[in-house]
């Protein structure tokens, strides 16, 4: 598993609850609600690496935890 997945896995992301967001490493370089303006940020940002991409639960799932 990648350093990427690690970090989606360990770090609740809240702040992002709803939205789709790019990862490299362990930073969010990207979020949106569409995923096609995270990848267009996420092409300017890092255009030599590829991100993990990911859609982050919603607000109802972290009132649950």
């Amino acid at each position: 598993m990648g350093v990427e997945h690690q970090f989606l896995l360990k770090k609740p992301l809240p702040q992002y609850a709803g939205k789709w967001v790019a990862i490299v490493g362990e930073e969010v370089i990207a979020a949106d609600h569409h995923l096609n303006r995270v990848r267009e940020v996420a092409r300017e940002k890092v255009p030599e690496t590829n991100p993990l991409f990911a859609k982050v639960p919603g607000d109802e799932n972290y009132t649950q935890l």
